[in-house]
């Protein structure tokens, strides 16, 4: 026969019990990276700046122009681009540039980048990024 002073206890450990176990179902684990997003193209996807960056076999920064030395001008020049399913820069469009100056020498270097190519299902599709050239001087002149 169960007392008062064990029928309390009983319904405390039903309880505690109960809301460690809610507490458990709260506790969500940590979002796992989004699956690049496929556009309305089934041939392309879209890679964020750093994913794209870290698939980068080949990459030679560009010389920094003379003019833009001399009137010390440091910035970034970010270009909107197609990656090929080869690998290759296909098309690159400006999207903005700190100084107009550093604009040429970054869309000529970008143009001969190489990166990994990108399989989905094991075949390779084009890549829509964002590829930013930083100019500082002082730091290798790029």
């Amino acid at each position: 026969m169960m007392t008062r002073k064990n029928s309390i206890v009983a319904m405390i450990a039903v309880s505690t019990a109960i809301g460690l176990a809610g507490c458990r179902q709260k506790t969500a684990r940590a979002p796992q990276p989004a699956p690049p997003a496929i556009s309305s193209q089934a041939d392309t996807v879209r890679l964020s700046q750093k994913e794209a960056a870290d698939r980068r076999l080949d990459h030679r920064f560009p010389p920094y122009p003379v003019k833009a030395k001399q009137a010390h001008e440091e910035g970034a020049v970010t270009f909107a681009a197609i990656i090929g399913r080869d690998g290759h820069v296909r098309s690159i469009q400006l999207v903005k540039a700190d100084f107009p100056s550093l604009t040429e020498a970054a869309e000529k270097s970008v143009q001969n980048w190489v990166y990994k190519p990108y399989l989905v299902d094991g075949k390779p599709v084009e890549v829509e990024t964002t590829i930013t050239v930083r100019f500082t001087l002082g730091s290798g002149d790029h």
